[in-house]
């Protein structure tokens, strides 16, 4: 709950923040002595910018060719403040065998 009054007719809610995403809606309540007024907005969306990119929080394991990947590879969305979000979009994998690096694997069979 905020108060603030009334100045020429106007009264201005200037700090007001939501930090937790969700749907909200805000009830004002003026007292004018003689009675009561009450006035609610719409119901409002809330939504916090999530840190790009995502964070890898389990890397794919080694497997042996045709078997599902060890760990599982997985990533987490991370609002601005760190908490990770309640987040429903879709993510696609792409398997990229381009940056792939075989020199090990060569040297250690001979």
């Amino acid at each position: 709950t905020l108060n603030v009054t009334f100045v020429g007719g106007l009264a201005r809610f200037e700090d007001l923040s939501i930090k937790e995403q969700g749907f909200y809606s805000v009830t004002f309540t003026a007292d004018t002595g003689l009675t009561t007024i009450v006035n609610q907005t719409i119901v409002f969306d809330v939504q916090l910018p999530v840190a790009l990119p995502p964070d890898v929080i389990q890397q794919p394991l080694s497997e042996v060719a045709g078997v599902a990947l060890g760990g599982p590879a997985s990533i987490v969305l991370l609002d601005s403040y760190g908490f990770q979000t309640e987040s429903q979009r879709p993510v696609w994998l792409v398997l990229d065998a381009s940056n792939a690096s075989f020199n090990c694997a060569a040297q250690c069979l001979s």
